[in-house]
């Protein structure tokens, strides 16, 4: 029976299903879409100057270099304890959050916010090491779409109890922090990862400083090989400008739309806002997994097309003064 259980968790659907499930619950944080409007809130009465100033850049610069060690170290490893490290700096942020007010506290769980934000590397690269790469298109494809159902579930979750007044800004907090706590419980369950990439590819007696020297230099190979091609160089550039227009307008949206709003009782849709952005991508993670494309071919087309579009959607959005897509009437 335990050799049957021990079977099917190594099976790659299995551990791409608990892998999916964890990504699920770490991105359930409905008081995200609202986290601006809590800061400035009753509840920690910081400044928008504050907030914009000396908070967001803290948790910024914080997962900056926290990326780089958590990049070199996740194979040495192993991938899980990483992804339990995660899970436990969720709850430490979501807890300060919750029960703490001062600027330096708030400065201080941005740095356990860079950890958390840094930490999912681990995440996205543990699979790798566990499923043959047959399977690599799918389980990406699993990955991405439970991190994505997840924020869209948060989206909805928070627009419902916001609109229907039925939680404060704060109390979106405690939701959130039990989902931390559910998804650190449910790291532990992860299989192990016994062989790695670079640490940990045998059995062999060198010692740990062999070990260390073989894995850095097979790292740098790797390095040097694949960023000898066109290919990959041209990806990780859009890669790398992409995520930091991501992460830009997804930290201070929020504060560009209080700015424009300005006005406490007309209602607001950020949530209503990250559920519609995350669905899309939702659909488009799945449609990934299974289209039988010729990326190398067709890849930098729809790169192209789609950055483009969410470029000049961006201009647009940038010279708005309404929040809402109608003029309200005076």
């Amino acid at each position: 029976m335990l050799l049957k259980l021990k079977r099917n968790m190594n099976n790659w659907l299995v551990i791409s299903l608990l892998l999916s499930i964890f990504g699920f619950l770490k991105e359930l944080r409905p008081s995200e879409p609202f986290i601006f409007e809590f800061l400035i809130g009753e509840w920690k009465n910081l400044t928008e100057t504050q907030v914009n100033q000396e908070v967001y850049p803290v948790g910024t610069y914080s997962y900056l270099a926290q990326l780089i060690i958590v990049f070199l170290i996740t194979d040495l490893c192993r991938y899980k304890p990483l992804i339990i490290l995660l899970g436990i700096t969720g709850i430490v942020v979501w807890a300060m959050l919750l029960w703490t007010n001062s600027l330096l506290e708030t400065q201080i769980l941005e740095v356990f916010y860079g950890t958390f934000a840094a930490c999912e590397v681990a995440y996205f690269t543990y699979i790798y090491a566990k499923v043959d790469k047959e399977y690599y298109q799918q389980v990406t494809s699993h990955t991405r779409a439970a991190i994505l159902a997840g924020r869209a579930t948060s989206g909805i979750l928070a627009q419902s109890l916001i609109s229907f007044k039925v939680m404060n800004y704060r109390e979106l907090n405690y939701i959130t922090f039990s989902a931390m706590i559910a998804a650190t419980i449910w790291s532990l369950f992860l299989p192990p990862v016994k062989k790695t990439i670079y640490f940990h590819k045998d059995s062999s007696q060198k010692s740990f400083l062999e070990k260390n020297k073989s894995a850095y230099k097979l790292m740098w190979t790797h390095f040097v090989k694949g960023y000898s091609n066109k290919y990959n160089i041209k990806w990780s550039v859009w890669w790398a400008l992409a995520t930091c227009g991501f992460i830009q307008v997804q930290v201070y949206m929020q504060p560009l739309w209080t700015a424009i709003v300005n006005d406490q009782s007309q209602q607001i849709y950020n949530g209503a806002v990250e559920a519609i952005l995350t669905v899309l991508g939702f659909l488009g993670a799945l449609l990934a997994g299974v289209m039988k494309v010729d990326w190398k071919t067709r890849g930098e087309l729809a790169l192209t097309c789609c950055s483009l579009l969410q470029g000049f959607i961006m201009l647009i959005s940038s010279q708005t003064p309404y929040v809402n897509t109608i003029e309200p009437v005076e």
